[in-house]
């Protein structure tokens, strides 16, 4: 039976619009891989930050982000990159995906990922509950789903899971055991991080269906 006309052309225009979202909802940069191919893009922390240049997931040639604490002391690192400020949601993002190495010594790590509102203490922050504890001296990809508020604790402030995930200030990583404070917990060792991913799903799907009724509409023209 021929398809409607009528929601022929409204499946077209929902297709249309999840294409042409407005801009400043994907102020985030989306599809981001961070592959720290040099540097460590914008990461701060009172744990030693470098990148060695190589050893990363990709080789001998190929950096990663080494975060590392010589003495028992809080373990963590965040970014305020604008590449990961801004509305997560509307740009699309439904996971985030990178890889983790215990590198040099093996340690008992929970690490963790976590998600803040802009203005530091002022703001909102939850964490991921499941902690990390990737294996000595090889990678291991992680991939954190961002839509189950239940599979997260909000460490400060009032805002949902949802409300921060519109209004990403800071993305963190942070060794942290229960009971959940608003620092991370002190360990004395070294973790690798590489190619962090902001997952945005394939637009193939729509993009097909957008092609699929374009013949339909010419017809009945």
């Amino acid at each position: 039976m021929p398809m409607n006309k009528w929601v022929g052309r409204a499946m077209l225009a929902a297709v249309v619009t999840v294409l042409l979202a407005p801009a400043a909802a994907r102020a985030v940069t989306t599809g981001l891989v961070d592959n720290f191919a040099s540097g460590t893009n914008g990461r701060g922390s009172s744990t030693g930050v470098t990148n060695p240049g190589a050893g990363g997931v990709g080789g001998a040639g190929d950096g990663f982000l080494r975060i590392a604490n010589s003495f028992f002391g809080n373990f963590g690192a965040m970014s305020t990159s604008p590449s990961y400020i801004g509305d997560w949601t509307g740009a699309g993002v439904t996971d985030v995906s990178f890889h983790l190495n215990d590198v040099d010594a093996d340690q008992n790590f929970s690490f963790r990922f976590l998600v803040s509102t802009p203005g530091g203490s002022a703001g909102t922050t939850w964490q991921y509950n499941t902690g990390l504890n990737p294996p000595n001296g090889s990678w291991q990809q992680y991939t954190i789903n961002l839509s189950d508020e239940s599979q997260w604790t909000r460490l400060r402030g009032t805002d949902s899971l949802a409300q921060v995930l519109a209004n990403v200030g800071t993305a963190h990583f942070r060794h942290d055991v229960a009971p959940y404070f608003s620092n991370p917990d002190p360990i004395q060792g070294e973790i690798g991080i590489d190619n962090i991913t902001l997952i945005v799903p394939e637009p193939s799907a729509a993009c097909g269906l957008a092609l699929l009724l374009l013949p339909l509409r010419r017809k009945r023209s």
